[in-house]
């Protein structure tokens, strides 16, 4: 063991000694030198690497964004004026009227009222026996302030009152002269149609999207109504009988009422049913029935009564002209009365306007099916 160890020990001197094979020598430094280029090699990667990911890193991170620079903001140019399209002719009215007279109590103002227009003033219909009434709340009323009273226009007072735009049935032909030099004005005049004259009017109160919303509204109930009533009764014919002191007059399908009706899948009767004329003054919207003539309703299903007089009959003298007549020995032999088919309605059967449309449709509604 002792010379095994002797002999290593002097191999070790000779080699350190730079004995031995020259390309022994050769491999170990080559294999020295390898040794330290992939040491180095892979130092450089590895600091490359770090390198390489702390850019993608810093990259990453979002730039703080620039805070907006305050700016006041432009003030908005007010809306110009507008045209309106009426039967009567194109009149200019202000883009957003702010203090708005209606003179129409039947059609208009309550129709103003139901597209959410917060109405000024009108004429005075308090003085007057005026059926509208019915058609507005007493809040309604009390939010008015009166510019007129009766039937006649009072030029100064509705001056006075410094609107910016007057929604106006005229009365004569000078009326529309007489206003516009002080406000914009929206002459009306009611046609065949009571969608159309309600547009004419929403229009002028920069609120036709509001009308349509609420015509849609109506049509749908009405098209439900009609459906349930030729389900469940049939096709009936009805007759709208006004009663006035100096007459009875049924309505013609051309009328409001006779509008109404169709409107619900009601019919009016053969008789009374026209082609519309040139105009609505020339068409026939009523036929006067005579106390005598009562008896021409007999093959009528259901008789409709609107007890409703002018402006200048009394509540008292209609009564008394509805007690005339259902008190007749003609009125009591109608299949109609005998079998309690008629009812009462009120003057919104008379009026065309939306809200007068809906609260017809709740009268049938109730009528027929107690809802």
């Amino acid at each position: 063991m002792r010379v095994l160890v002797l002999v290593a020990a002097a191999a070790l001197v000779a080699a350190a000694c730079g004995g031995g094979n020259e390309s022994s020598d050769s491999d170990s430094a080559s294999s020295a030198s390898a040794a330290a280029s992939e040491t180095a090699s892979a130092s450089e990667s590895a600091s490359g690497s770090a390198s390489a990911t702390d850019d993608s890193e810093t990259a990453s991170e979002p730039e703080p964004e620039a805070e907006p620079e305050e700016t006041e903001a432009e003030p908005e140019e007010p809306a110009g004026p507008r045209q309106v399209e009426t039967p009567l002719g194109t009149f200019e009215v202000p883009a957003d009227p702010q203090r708005v007279v209606i003179t129409d109590a039947n059609v208009a103002l309550p129709l103003a009222f139901d597209l959410g227009v917060q109405v000024y003033g009108t004429w005075d219909a308090a003085g007057l026996n005026s059926p509208a009434r019915t058609l507005l709340s007493q809040e309604e009323w009390d939010s008015l302030e009166l510019v007129g009273s009766g039937i006649t226009p009072n030029v100064e007072l509705l001056a006075a009152s410094e609107p910016d735009l007057v929604i106006h049935p005229p009365l004569t032909d000078d009326d529309v002269d007489l206003i516009s030099p002080f406000s914009a004005i929206v002459p009306i005049e009611t046609t065949l149609a009571w969608r159309d004259d309600a547009r004419v009017i929403a229009d002028a109160l920069n609120r036709s999207d509001e009308l349509d919303a609420l015509i849609a509204d109506y049509d749908e109930r009405a098209a439900a109504l009609a459906a349930r009533i030729d389900e469940e009764i049939g096709d009936p014919s009805v007759a709208v009988l006004r009663v006035r002191p100096d007459s009875q007059r049924v309505h013609t399908n051309l009328h409001f009422s006779g509008e109404l009706l169709t409107d619900m899948g009601l019919r009016v009767p053969d008789d009374y049913l026209f082609e519309p004329g040139p105009s609505r003054n020339d068409s026939t919207l009523l036929v006067n029935l005579s106390n005598e003539q009562i008896g021409l309703l007999t093959d009528v299903d259901y008789i409709f009564v609107m007890p409703v007089g002018t402006f200048v009959q009394t509540e008292e003298e209609v009564a008394a002209s509805l007690e005339a007549l259902q008190s007749g020995a003609l009125w009591q032999t109608l299949p109609a009365v005998q079998e309690g088919r008629v009812t009462t309605v009120g003057a919104h059967w008379f009026f065309g306007s939306l809200r007068a449309a809906n609260l017809a449709l709740a009268d049938v509604e109730a009528f027929f099916f107690g809802s």
